[in-house]
């Protein structure tokens, strides 16, 4: 019987533990403490985005047989396509393009900076 005690008293500390944890997290917010704010939308692009994207976001930085890189500086492009359609890529990427997910590599933040930071490129001519 012993173990069984020992097994309820994990659980006990667990159940207490985390109850813990959650009133810190609630008390955190009430406090007005939010994440970290994003990294600068430029320095996310130039670590994450722009080797495939390239710096201007072109699309021709890396080419791949079969695989095609919008040019984000296109209004035709960007009319076409919602900020919430460039979240749901940025979060899940695009497998058959080998775009990587950044769901557990970015905060909503950084995310939403990125959306930003795409559709600034629309202010930038494809052909000068």
């Amino acid at each position: 019987m012993r173990s069984g005690a020992l097994s309820v008293q994990r659980l006990s500390l667990a159940a207490a533990l985390g109850a813990a944890l959650l009133s810190m997290g609630a008390r955190a917010q009430d406090a007005g403490v939010t994440e970290p704010p994003p990294a600068a939308a430029g320095d996310l692009w130039s670590h994450r985005c722009s080797a495939c994207h390239g710096a201007d976001g072109s699309g021709p930085a890396h080419k791949r047989p079969g695989v095609h890189l919008p040019d984000f500086r296109s209004a035709a492009w960007q009319a076409r396509h919602a900020d919430d359609e460039l979240r749901t890529t940025i979060l899940d990427g695009i497998p058959a393009k080998r775009m990587p997910s950044f769901k557990s590599r970015l905060t909503a933040g950084q995310i939403d900076a990125l959306v930003q930071h795409v559709r600034g490129f629309a202010k930038i001519t494809a052909n000068p």
